[in-house]
């Protein structure tokens, strides 16, 4: 659907709410708009039946037609009513009393036969009765009685436009009072809304909060939180695996190390060493792979860092940096320390976490440039970073820098110091104190780092 025609469900609950809102108000309007100008007309009716008929008494009550008296009396039936006019017919020749009617207005009543009933003549402006009332020899005596319509047309309209301006008084009430109706409506699913976006993907435990005022929306809660459990099953089902696995490699890992390292140290052919050597290298990179994907799941299933006071942190952070110096210069690249503070912390598994975010700024850092490695500390938080100068990281790529085995580039395959556990580690060791990783990227210069509450006790 295009995205203009998209509408909340909110504006769709107001929307539908004023659609029929106005489809009923108009359908009424027009139902009593109907009856209002029957129920007029009927009116009318009577009236002009009434008036012809105590013209007839009149006309009766004489014994020469259309005498002074007679049209007198007629003159006095019509007084208070301006829209009525007597149409008096002898040999072709009319007599209007009343209000005054055009000649072709007169012409048209004459050329309509006698009824019974008041028939809408002239385009609806007026309706009238003929019928023929006496007959004295050879004369005949017409009675047609015409009453104007436009007092009734001008009533109807006059509720036509009462019931459009309601309509729209209406409408516009209408559409605020559905608006907050349904804004109302909606707030047990923004409190599940806001519940679902508080969910931490690190805490599998975390459930969804049922909304006790909308029943409709509980069994969409209770299906999202089997859904959950489903997935932290099988998730503790895969760190378990992982971890049987490593446990189960390592023994036999290390029975092969030290075989190769007993057959180097008795061996005479330097070829058959050369190979062994070669051997024992790949031994090692699968040991490493081994240990950390063990630590990476231990983290995952909820290993805690055994925390404790440091003062010199610049020091050590310094320490750290000095092991990775070397490489620094030999690469062209400065690493300069900044920082410092009282910071609560273990300090193995730091020294772990800081020497990957190292050395993964040294593979990726601008010949040249300097890396930094800097620490910020207050008593509510400590946060430990690394920042290069390098290419611009797609956002896409940073959601997904600390996953296991991960790598930006395809094409590029693990060696023996580099397996992709390298930022997976870091997050593992922020997860143990408690605090997350993250990654800053402005324009080219990348930081990468973790950051925690700087205290003991959780």
């Amino acid at each position: 659907m295009p995205r203009v025609f998209r509408l909340s469900i909110a504006r769709r609950i107001a929307l539908g709410f004023v659609v029929t809102m106005l489809l009923t108000m108009v359908l009424s309007g027009l139902v009593v708009s109907q009856a209002l100008r029957k129920a007029l007309e009927s009116d009318l009716r009577n009236t002009t039946l009434e008036k012809l008929s105590a013209v007839r008494h009149i006309i009766e009550d004489r014994a020469e037609f259309l005498s002074e008296n007679q049209l007198h009396a007629i003159d006095d039936l019509l007084a208070g009513h301006p829209d009525m006019s007597v149409v008096l017919t002898i040999a072709n020749q009319a007599t209007v009393r009343g209000a005054a009617l055009s000649p072709a207005l007169v012409a048209t009543i004459q050329e309509v036969t006698s009824t019974s009933t008041p028939k809408v003549i002239a385009n609806g402006t007026h309706m009238a009765l003929k019928r023929e009332a006496l007959s004295s020899g050879d004369r005949s005596l017409g009675i047609a009685i015409l009453i104007s319509t436009k007092a009734t047309q001008d009533r109807v309209g006059t509720y036509r436009q009462i019931v459009f301006a309601a309509t729209a008084a209406a409408l516009g009430a209408g559409l605020f009072l559905s608006w907050v109706a349904a804004k109302w409506t909606m707030l047990p699913l923004k409190r599940l809304t806001r519940s679902i976006g508080q969910l931490d993907p690190s805490q599998l435990y975390q459930r969804v909060a049922e909304v006790d005022d909308a029943v409709e929306l509980r069994s969409i809660t209770r299906a999202l939180n089997q859904c959950l459990d489903r997935i932290e099953r099988a998730y503790v089902q895969t760190e378990a695996f992982n971890s049987d696995v490593a446990h189960e490699l390592r023994t036999p890992l290390a029975a092969t190390r030290l075989a190769i390292e007993s057959a180097i140290n008795g061996s005479v052919n330097n070829d058959v060493i050369d190979l062994l050597e070669r051997a024992q290298d790949q031994i090692n990179s699968l040991n490493t792979i081994v240990s950390d994907m063990l630590f990476v799941s231990q983290a995952q299933r909820g290993a805690r860092a055994r925390k404790e006071w440091v003062e010199n942190s610049e020091g050590l952070m310094r320490s750290i940096a000095e092991f990775w110096e070397p490489l620094a210069q030999d690469q062209g690249l400065a690493l300069k320390v900044t920082g410092s503070g009282s910071i609560c912390l273990d300090i193995s598994l730091i020294r772990r976490a800081v020497s990957n975010l190292i050395s993964n700024a040294l593979r990726y850092a601008r010949t040249g440039s300097e890396v930094e490695l800097r620490l910020r500390a207050n008593s509510d938080e400590w946060v430990i970073s690394v920042t290069n100068e390098g290419q611009t990281i797609p956002r896409d790529v940073q959601a997904r820098m600390f996953d296991r085995f991960y790598r930006a580039d395809p094409a590029r395959h693990a060696t023996a110091t580099h397996h992709g556990l390298g930022l997976a580690i870091v997050a593992a060791v922020a997860k143990m104190h408690d605090g997350e990783p993250f990654v800053d990227c402005h324009d080219t210069l990348v930081s990468v780092g973790l950051r925690a509450p700087n205290r003991t006790i959780l």
